[in-house]
Formats: structure tokens, sequence, C-alpha cells
């Protein structure tokens, strides 16, 4: 009899010694087939959960109906939102992973922006007693706007804008790698995925020195497979990035139409979890928008929605892919009533004749195509038999040579 596989080993059973998370998962159905007297108990059983979850239904569909109408009495007694008193009612949790930005926490940064640009110190503490005072002050809804406006665009600064000084950039760059070294270090003990990353200066004049994090012998590979130690490969990747911003080039209309196209494409497959899907411009209403259930936002309308390729001029390439970078153009799911209006456009143009774009026609069309066949083999015949000729006529002339020399 052929030996049976054996079980493949996990990352837990491969370390007994490490504590393991406990996985949640349904019991199978116990193996055998049923008696009969079994599958009539299970029958009966199946029928009393029926009757008993029908019941459960109808009382929860009675609460809903109170609860709708609750909803509607404390929309219009407390002046809030019907979307805010039923998140509410549903006692669901409102941690999120990100803080939305507060009333109290924009006034507490507008207090200390004013501070600050009267070249005056206030403590936490005082700020946060001001704008306790402050909170109760009416304020219209475009101040509101503007006061979370303003602390939105000081969060967005602290995430992504530059460094003022080498000093501050090392201290950032070196708590961010120590950072990113525990959570691979995590990520190995939970999973027993490998990882190495690489970080160097992208300037000679920056204060970082290189460095790398890696996880479970992984700084390895480089000189167990590649045959360099890894601490040589470090050093040629810092001579590289050191060497990538001495002479900025302007990038051409040729390279900013490839991102362009790349950019997209890799974020339709993100959407549509296809990666063999094209993107189709000419149809993009049938064959990506209605067929996927995805749009694109933010193309301006000024420039017609065509591919990169035909966009024409430099200045439309151009700010199509700073619109592209900047993730102002971008992809989304469609809503239910955008999939509806999109349907009935659609069945409209189809009665009326105007929904597909005809294709252009081929420049050779109605012409007739010219010959493919290959002449070489006839050229080299004609020349071997000229060969031959000439060769054969030599010989006779040498031999009427000899002849008339004969004594």
């Amino acid at each position: 009899m052929p030996a049976f596989l054996p079980e493949t080993s996990t990352h837990a059973s491969r370390n007994p010694s490490k504590r393991v998370q406990l996985s949640t998962r349904r019991r199978g159905r116990p193996s055998g087939k049923l008696t009969e007297s079994q599958k009539a108990t299970r029958a009966l059983q199946a029928a009393q959960r029926k009757i008993k979850k029908k019941a459960l239904y109808d009382h929860v569909d009675e609460f809903y109906a109170i609860k709708k109408k609750y909803i509607a009495d404390i929309v219009k007694d407390h002046d809030h939102t019907e979307e805010y008193a039923t998140r509410i009612l549903s006692n669901t949790t409102q941690y999120k992973h990100t803080r939305e930005v507060s009333l109290r926490n924009a006034i507490v940064h507008d207090l200390h922006k004013q501070a600050r640009d009267r070249g005056e110190t206030i403590s936490l503490k005082e700020l946060a007693t001001a704008a306790d005072e402050a909170a109760h002050l009416p304020r219209s809804k475009e101040e509101v706007a503007r006061l979370k406006a303003q602390l939105q665009e000081k969060r967005v600064l602290a995430r992504v804008g530059l460094r003022a000084n080498n000093l501050s950039a090392g201290a950032d760059s070196r708590a961010i790698v120590n950072r990113i070294q525990d959570e691979i270090m995590n990520l190995h003990t939970r999973t027993g995925t490998r990882c190495v990353a690489l970080f160097t200066r992208g300037n000679v004049d920056d204060q970082f020195i290189p460095t790398y994090a890696e996880s479970g012998g992984s700084f390895d590979f480089f000189i167990q497979s590649l045959k360099i130690a890894g601490l040589d490969v470090l050093r040629l990747f810092e001579q590289w990035s050191c060497t990538q911003d001495q002479a900025p080039q302007r990038d051409s209309v040729v390279r900013l139409k490839s991102e362009i196209t790349q950019t997209l494409n890799s974020g339709l497959h993100r959407m549509t979890k296809n990666k063999r899907l094209k993107m189709s411009y000419t149809n993009f209403d049938t064959d990506i928008k209605l067929a996927w259930k995805v749009k694109l936002v933010g193309w301006p309308d000024d420039i017609p929605f065509v591919k990169p390729s035909d966009l024409g001029s430099s200045d439309r390439v151009r700010r199509i892919c700073s619109m592209v970078r900047s993730s102002q153009i971008h992809w989304v799911y469609l809503e239910l009533d955008e999939i509806a209006e999109l349907e009935a456009d659609i069945e409209r143009r189809r009665a009326a004749g105007t929904l597909h774009k005809a294709r252009k026609p081929r420049a050779d069309k109605g012409k007739k195509p010219k010959s493919t066949r290959c002449h070489c083999d006839d050229d080299e015949n004609r020349d071997e038999g000229d060969k031959g000729d000439a060769s054969d006529s030599n010989h006779s002339n040498a031999h009427e040579a000899d002849k008339n020399d004969a004594p």
C-alpha cells in the first residue's frame, strides 16, 4: 500500500516550547452514516429550530419597527442626524485606528498658534484651561470647519513634512528603523516570516548611518546565496543612493505617460483583485465601471479622458501625472445609486445606438496586400548559374589556348 504523506508542519509545531494562540474553528460533523432514528430526530430538531427562528425574526422585526420610530423622535427632538442616533442606539464601539479632529483639539491648536505668532510661550495646562473656556463660545459652522481644517493640515504636515535639519532627520530615521526592527522581529516570532530591510542616507550630508533590520538570520542570505557579504551590499546601496540626486533630470514625456499607465493599472488591479484586467478608455463605462463597479475620480474636465499616449501636449501629460502622484486621481467603488443610474444611462445609449465607439479601420483597408514571398532562393540560384557559366567559359578558353600552343 502507498505510504501516507506526512502532515504539513506549522510554525507552532516546529516551536513547541513557545506559547501558541488558540484558533477558533468549527467542529466537523461526526463520521459515519446516520441511522433512521437519528435522521428522524434531526429532522424534528430542524423543524423546531425553524419555528423558533421565525418567531425570533418576527420579534426582531417588531423591535426594529419600534426602534425606527424612536430614532425619528430623537432626531426631531434633539436636532441630530439619523446616522448619529442610529450609531448611539446600536451600541457599537466608538474606537477607531485614527482619532478624528475634535473641536476642542482644534481650539487648543489655534490658541497655541496665536501665542506662537505673538512670540509668547504658553504651557499645555494654560492652553487646556483657555480651550475649555473658549469651547462654550458660540461659533458658526464656517469657523468650526476652519479650525478643524487647520488642525488636520498640521497633522498631515507632521506625517509627511520634511525635517528642518539633518539632526532631526537622523533622529526620525533612527526611531522609525528601531520600530521596524521590533515589528519584523515580532512578526517572525508569531508567524515565522523572515524579512531583511536596508536603510541608508539619501545624500552625503545626511547624518543617518546606514544600517539594516532583519529577522531570523535573513542577513546571511547575501553571503550564502549571492556570495557577497551583507555589509558590502549595504555599502553599494549607500553609494547608489547618494548618487541618485546629484544630477536631477526632468522626466521625459514618454516616461511620464508610462508612469500614468502603470499607476492607474495597478490601482485598478488592486480594486478589482484581477491582475489580468486591462484598462479600457474607449468603452470605460461598460468594460470597467459597470463590469467591476469601480470608477476613476479626479480627472479634470478640461482634459479628454483618453489613454496617456493620446493626451497630446506635454503640459497635459505633466498635469495628469502630478494629479496621479498626489492621489487626486484615484479609484473608488461605485455606490448603489450610482450603479442604478449607470445601468439606466447605458440602456438609453444602447437603445440610441451610441454605446460603443467604432474601432478605427486599418490603414491598408481596401488595398491589395503586398507579397511577402522571399526571393532569396531565386537570387542565389541565379548567382550560382552565372558563376557556373563563367567557369565553363574560362575552362573552354583555356582548352583552346592549349591547342594553339601545341606543336
